[in-house]
């Protein structure tokens, strides 16, 4: 595995970013259940598409931009022996999936750096059936040592409007650590 890879996965899976982020707890407290097909949008390393492949035993897609990430997450299932997460590759703005093909669809400090974030929203509630949740964890716009530049940031009020203009409304808000917001939406 090259050193840049690694490192990114050793700061995904740090212990004090599992602590933070909950994965399990946290999809509990969004409705996540048993019978229930998932998207983890911007995947990363996986920590909350293993983690709903503990909850529920339907399909849970892990999308990303990065194929070592994909590869990283298609050998970690084989060594696990999980058989529930498959793994896509996101290219471009649109959502390689059907509409109404998820139940949840979660990203996790991911909404920063997509550029048309409008048009995520938009995507999302494409692909996800009627009612559906998505559960988003973004960066508290405020100056930290770590995570993206401060002007990348999304307030949280900035991400309910996207929500509300994409045909979501807010359901549960959460708070993760000092630097850390969560908003879990309901498709309208």
């Amino acid at each position: 595995m090259e050193q840049n890879l690694e490192n990114q996965i050793k700061k995904l899976e740090s212990p004090e970013r599992i602590a933070e982020l909950k994965p399990k707890e946290t999809l509990l407290k969004a409705g996540l259940t048993a019978g229930m097909a998932v998207a983890d949008i911007g995947a990363g390393s996986g920590i909350f598409s293993f983690a709903a492949a503990e909850i529920t035993n339907e399909t849970i897609y892990a999308l990303e931009v990065n194929i070592k990430m994909l590869e990283f997450i298609d050998a970690k299932c084989r060594e696990s022996k999980i058989n529930n997460i498959c793994t896509v590759e996101i290219n471009g703005d649109n959502i390689n999936l059907p509409a109404y093909s998820v139940d949840m669809v979660i990203m996790s400090n991911v909404l920063h750096n997509i550029e048309n974030k409008a048009l995520e929203f938009n995507e999302v509630n494409r692909i996800l059936k009627n009612n559906g949740r998505l559960l988003l964890i973004e960066w508290k716009r405020k100056r930290t040592d770590n995570g993206p530049h401060f002007e990348k940031r999304i307030d949280k009020k900035e991400a309910v409007f996207l929500g509300s203009g994409a045909g979501f409304s807010v359901t549960d808000e959460m708070e993760f650590g000092k630097n850390l917001y969560g908003i879990v939406f309901r498709k309208m």
